[in-house]
């Protein structure tokens, strides 16, 4: 028998689906997401939970999935620990659940703000769910030295309702 009459035999029994013909990859905005996979990788020095989330919004992004790595110890900064295990821990008060197992989380729903930074979609906020979802432009928060200042300017008239 020859190697491509074995192969032949191998793939006869085994199902599969048709290769979707591209993917769709997510852009910054706001989403709705059904979680579909979870894990905990733990290690010495770095721990995780790693979600796979699916659009479930209506529209081009439905079905969509987006991979979110929530380091909960060792991050190069201590506040992305602190800030992914708030993510992981609303997500779970969302869907009004206790987290004693990563398998927990699966099947939870969650609304969700993506924003891009340096080529990366970073979560930046949970929400019950996304009543308008889809891409938004998010705009940067200014500091206060950069807001308009106004100022009063001297009326020549004695009348205090004339600059009205």
């Amino acid at each position: 028998m020859s190697l491509f009459n074995e192969l032949d035999e191998a793939l006869e029994g085994e199902e599969v689906f048709a290769p979707k013909t591209s993917f769709k990859k997510l852009v910054q905005g706001e989403y709705n997401f059904k979680v579909v996979d979870a894990k905990f990788n733990q290690g010495d020095d770095r721990s995780e939970v790693v979600l796979v989330g699916e659009v479930t919004d209506e529209g081009e992004y439905n079905g969509v999935r987006h991979w979110f790595n929530l380091t909960i110890k060792g991050a190069p900064l201590d506040w992305i620990n602190k800030a992914n295990a708030k993510y992981i821990k609303q997500i779970a008060l969302v869907n009004e659940k206790k987290c004693n197992d990563i398998d927990d989380l699966l099947d939870s729903t969650f609304g969700a703000r993506l924003e891009e930074r340096k080529g990366y979609l970073n979560l930046r906020r949970i929400f019950k769910n996304v009543s308008d979802p889809g891409p938004k432009e998010f705009q940067k928060r200014e500091s206060s030295s950069q807001q308009p200042v106004t100022t009063m300017s001297k009326v020549s008239n004695s009348d205090p309702f004339s600059s009205f």
